[in-house]
Parts: C-alpha cells; sequence; structure tokens
C-alpha cells in the first residue's frame, strides 16, 4: 500500500497490522493544504483501500484523522469443459460440498461461491458422467486467488470403451471369421475356446456379433449378448465377455434340375424355419447339378422352394415330386429334384374389315414349322389364335391365302414369344373387287331370277329371289367385279303371276367400291291384246312389240293373217276372202316371238307366196302380252 499527499509525498504502509497510524514524512505548516491519496492498492492478497478526511487546511496542531480503510477482494473460480456426452458430470472445490457445480454442456463454468483473494482453491470430479461412461481428468485444478477470477480451470472428458467378446464351443473346421457391428472382423482358430475383437467399442454404442464365413464342414450360430440372446447388445461400463459361439457339423443341400432351358432360376433353401439360403442357377441343360452354399447342421431341418422362375424362355419348374425338398440332414443331401418345363402361349390377333370368303393364315414357327388357319368368320373385326407355341420361339404370320375379292396385309406380325400370349397381330383387308346388288320392290310371287351381264358377255344370274310378302328385298349377285368393268342388270326369270322390270341402276361402270343402287319393281301380271299389220306387199322386216315395261312378253297369238283380213277393230281381226295362216308360215313365224318383249318377223310375197293374185295384200297379227 502507498499513500501520497499533495501529489508528490509518498508514504509505503507496511502490511499486517489491523490498525495502524501513518505521517507523512513532509510537514505542512500552518495554513497550508493537504491532499492524502491511494497511489497503490495492496495486493496478496488483493484489496482495495479507500481515504476519508483525505483533505483539509493544516491549523494549529498536526493533523491525525486521516483515516485508510483496506478490504480484501473476492473472486470467482472457474475453467473450461470439452469432450462431455454423457450426463451426470458434477464439479467440487476445496472438498466442500457445499460447492458441487453440476455440468451437463461442454463450454465455461463457474463455481457460484466466491473466493477471496490470496485463498487457495482445489477443483475435482466429485461424480463422473455416464451414458455413456466417460472419464474426466483436470488441469490447472489447484491454486491462489489472486487479482481476477481463475478461469483456467481446464475439464477434459473421453467416452470409455471396452472390448466385445466371448466364448467359443465345437470348433473343429478351419475358416471362421467372426464380425462385429459390420466391420471388425476377427478369424478364430481351429479349436479356439474363447475369443475377443480387436477394436474397443465406446460406451452407450452398440455391438452385433456375426459369422462372416462359416468353417468348413460346420456351422456356427451366435448367442448370448444382451438381452436378446442373440450375440447383440450395448455396451454399459464392462467388458462384454457373454457372447457365445456354438459350432456343430454341417452338411450341404443340393440335387439336380431337368429340362432347365431358361435364366435366372432362383431357388431357396430354408434352415430350421427361417434361415435361408438362395442359389442362382445359370447354366441350362438337360440335365444341372445345385448346391447351396449355405450348411444346414446336423439334425437341422431343410426345405426346398423355388423363388424366382426363369425365363427367355419362361418357364415353371417344380419340386418333382411335388412336395418333396424337405426334410432333416444327417449327411449331405444330393437328392433333391426340380423339373421345369417350357410354358407355350397362343399367337393372335385381329382381322380387319374381312368380307371376302377363304382367308387362310400361316405362322411360321423359328424360322421353319409351319400352321394354316383358316379365317371363316367376316366382320369388322375377327379374332383369331394359332396353336400355342413354346416360349422363346419365334414367330411370322403371313397370309397364305387371300379372300374373294380383298388383299390383305399383316402387320406387327413377327416377333418371339414371352412369357404371356401373343395378341397383337394385325390383319387390315381392303377390297380389290366390289359387289353389285340393290333392292327389290313389291315381290309376292316366286321364281324370280336377275341377270347381270358383265362387260357385255359374262353372265352371273342369282338365285331365285324369296319374296317376303311384298316387303323390299335385298339382293346381291354372287359374282364381284373389278373396278372399271361394266355392268348390265335384267329380269331373266319372272315370278309367277307378277311382272318385274329394272326401274333405276340397270347399267354402269365399277369405281371402287360396293354397289347397291339396282331398284327392281314387281307389279301384279296384266293382259293386253297387241295388233299389228302391214300392208301392200311390204316385205320389209315387221315388228310387234308389248306396250309394257321391258318385263311383259307376248305369251300367246290370237290371229295371224296374210292375204285380205278384216282388221277394223284390233282384237277382233277375222280372216278375208284370201287367207294365208294357221297351220301356214306367216303363224309359225309369230308364234317364235312368245317369251319376247319384242318380236320382228319378215313379211311379203317373197316370204309367204301370193294367196291371191290382183287384191293389195295385208299381214295381220294380234298377240297377247303379259
Amino acid at each position: 500500500l502507498v499513500l501520497r499527499n499533495n501529489g508528490g509525498d509518498n508514504l509505503t504502509v507496511t502490511a499486517g497490522a489491523t490498525s495502524l497510524p501513518f505521517t507523512f514524512a513532509t510537514r505542512v505548516p500552518s495554513g497550508g493544504a493537504y491532499a492524502v491519496t491511494v497511489l497503490t492498492q495492496p495486493s496478496s492478497p488483493t484489496q482495495l483501500c479507500t481515504v476519508a478526511n483525505a483533505a483539509g487546511t493544516v491549523g494549529s496542531a498536526n493533523v491525525t484523522n486521516v483515516t485508510i480503510t483496506c478490504s480484501t477482494q473476492s473472486f470467482s473460480v472457474g475453467g473450461t469443459v470439452s469432450g462431455l456426452t454423457g450426463t451426470g458430470l458434477v464439479l467440487r472445490n476445496n472438498g466442500s460440498a457445499s460447492t458441487d457445480l453440476p455440468v451437463s454442456a461442454n463450454g465455461t463454468f463457474a463455481f457460484t461461491g466466491m473466493q477471496l483473494s490470496g485463498t487457495t482453491y482445489s477443483v475435482a470430479v466429485q461424480t463422473q458422467p455416464s451414458t455413456p461412461a466417460q472419464i474426466c481428468t483436470l488441469a490447472n485444478a489447484t491454486g491462489t486467488v489472486g487479482g481476477a477470477n481463475v478461469t483456467n480451470v481446464a475439464i477434459t472428458c473421453a467416452t470409455q470403451a471396452f472390448s466385445v467378446g466371448g466364448t467359443v464351443s465345437g470348433l473343429t473346421g478351419t475358416g471362421l471369421v467372426l464380425r462385429n457391428s459390420g466391420g471388425n472382423d476377427l478369424t478364430v482358430a481351429t479349436g479356439a475356446t474363447t475369443f475377443m475383437f480387436s477394436n474397443l467399442v465406446a460406451t452407450g454404442a452398440a455391438y452385433a456379433v456375426t459369422v462372416f464365413t462359416q468353417p468348413a464342414g460346420q456351422n456356427c450360430s451366435v448367442t448370448g449378448g444382451g438381452a436378446a440372446n442373440t450375440g447383440t447388445g450395448t455396451i454399459a461400463s464392462a467388458n462384454v465377455t457373454n457372447v457365445v459361439v456354438t459350432c456343430v457339423t454341417s452338411y450341404a443341400v443340393g440335387g439336380t434340375i431337368t429340362g432347365l432351358a431358361g435364366t435366372g432360376l432362383v431357388l431357396r433353401n430354408t434352415t430350421n424355419g427361417s434361415v435361408t439360403s438362395d442359389v442362382t442357377v445359370t447354366s441350362a441343360g438337360a440335365s444341372t447339378p445345385f448346391t447351396f452354399t449355405g450348411l444346414v447342421p446336423t439334425g437341422g431341418t431343410y426345405a426346398v422352394s423355388v423363388v424366382t422362375q426363369p425365363t427367355s424362355p419362361t418357364q415353371i419348374c417344380v419340386l418333382n415330386p411335388v412336395g418333396t425338398g424337405t426334410g432333416t440332414v444327417t449327411a449331405n443331401v444330393t437328392t433333391v429334384a426340380v423339373t421345369c418345363t417350357t410354358q407355350s402361349y397362343a399367337v393372335g390377333g385381329a382381322v380387319s374389315n374381312l368380307t371376302g370368303a377363304g382367308l387362310i393364315l400361316q405362322n411360321t414357327v423359328n424360322g421353319t414349322v409351319t400352321t394354316m388357319l383358316p379365317v371363316s368368320t367376316l366382320g369388322a373385326s375377327v379374332s383369331f389364335a394359332f396353336a400355342a407355341q413354346p416360349s422363346s420361339s419365334t414367330y411370322a404370320v403371313t397370309v397364305s391365302t387371300q379372300p374373294a375379292g380383298q388383299n390383305c396385309v399383316p402387320s406387327l406380325n413377327t416377333g418371339t414369344v414371352g412369357g404371356a400370349a401373343v395378341n397383337t397381330v394385325a390383319i387390315t383387308c381392303t377390297n380389290t373387287t366390289f359387289s353389285l346388288g340393290g333392292t327389290i320392290n313389291g315381290l309376292t310371287g316366286t321364281g324370280l331370277v336377275l341377270r347381270n351381264t358383265i362387260n357385255g358377255s359374262t353372265t352371273n344370274d342369282t338365285p331365285a329371289v324369296t319374296p317376303n310378302a311384298g316387303a323390299p328385298v335385298p339382293f346381291t349377285f354372287t359374282t364381284r367385279m373389278a373396278t372399271a368393268a361394266t355392268y348390265a342388270v335384267s329380269v331373266q326369270t319372272q315370278p309367277t303371276g307378277q311382272t318385274c322390270m329394272v326401274t333405276s341402276g340397270a347399267t354402269g361402270t365399277v369405281a371402287s367400291a360396293d354397289l347397291s343402287n339396282v331398284v327392281v319393281t314387281c307389279s301384279a301380271v296384266t293382259s293386253v291384246i297387241v295388233c299389228g299389220t302391214a300392208t301392200n306387199g311390204n316385205e320389209a322386216p315387221f315388228t310387234i312389240t308389248c306396250p309394257g315395261a321391258i318385263g311383259q312378253v307376248i305369251t300367246s297369238v290370237r290371229f295371224v293373217s296374210y292375204g285380205t283380213p278384216d282388221t277394223t277393230t284390233c282384237g277382233s281381226f277375222a280372216v278375208g276372202s284370201c287367207h294365208i295362216g294357221t297351220p301356214l308360215n306367216p303363224a309359225n313365224a309369230v308364234s317364235t316371238c312368245v317369251g319376247s318383249h319384242s318380236c320382228t318377223i319378215m313379211g311379203g310375197n317373197a316370204v309367204y307366196g301370193d294367196p291371191c293374185s290382183g287384191p293389195a295384200k295385208t299381214f295381220a297379227v294380234e298377240v297377247v302380252c303379259q
């Protein structure tokens, strides 16, 4: 402690006295001023001194009432914590429970109680953290409080780690490899009875011991450890020594696959109802051996099943006989039998716009074998399907025989059969010849036959048309016609009791579509007498025509005379004094007109001779038209 008066007279005060008088060396004359201050505060311990009655004027006596009061300073004790992951860390200072300080996170800390400068401190770990278990160590843990807060106490925590191991029994084979938590492998020697992994595992971390590689001819299982008794658990605060590895002699399970042609076959063996081992069979052939890599311990059960069926070609593989492939192991199993059969699927599709008869489709299988399929159903969309063929075989559908009047073209018609029926082949048909038809109105009689004369020469008659009580009756000629062909429709045979004639569309030229515009109109038969005469010995052709439609024909001859007949009234012609008639030539000639709509006959003396000389001759005829 150093005091000063009037800014220049310094006085060092010795420590130790609880009440100590002091006097500055330099005297101040009466009437002079004084001003006492603390120039240097005391240390060791650090104190704060204050001055009372510090200034004034010297009178006629020594000034003795200046009072210096000093108090020791107090400071906190603390520092930093690092590496803390657990819970429950408690720090203590100077061994006093009243100072206990729980710490829950990394960072700075400070005890709540302040310490006087000059006193000692001693920081310790009262309770180490757990979950996970950790060990916390200290640096700068002891010392004496000086003139500032203590902040350099360092607490460093590290998680504890422990080994994982256990016992081995029955190991006689070589090559056993254990693995902990998917990464720390341990090769166990033949005959070993204990094991321990090299890597320690931190408190709170999980461990899982498994058999990574089984020993030759044996099957080892893992038990013990945590509560699940499966070689797994969580590290507490001690080494794990209770994992149990038990090894027994094991045997292989396998057999033979027959008929395998596809790829991707996967077989599975289920051991003791839970542990499975899969084998993918990559080689095909008439007889293919297989063996599961996973061994089955003595007395263990096996159950072989098909997990994935082969493809390319699609096959169905089954245990043969069905239901076998199971049993209990006492030696290597080589008798499991699997039989594979290639599946077959139909190839087909649809024919569109089929109107002509006679279509025959052809399917070429694998480039050589062909099958024929007649398509007899007509329609806008007709389904078809060839007989089933094996999966992975190729198909090529073509048209072997075109239907009448059409040209059919296939598409989507080649490929390879997969694992399902093919129904995408498309056959599209278009017309190359066209039909001719129409409607018959008013038909009640039977026996009507229509005729189409194609290109002026070829004729095509309908069958006798069946009437429908006078209702319209459709008809179609059977012979189809090519584009640009000409047609001419006529009545070949009249129906009983009726006369029919073509009233519309009788002739024309085929374009590029079916024709249905021909109209035939039928009506009841009516009779009419038609008369004809030629005079003055006319030797030109003599024509008589029925007055009705073209379907009306001459059915009989009523009167024929060449000479001087009475022709006053048609229907009442009479023979005159000069006459050549039946059975002479004129009657015979006219009789050939029966059945014709119009008939031409030659007349005159040059044909029949002169029945009587002198008068002018007349050729007279009466016929009945119906």
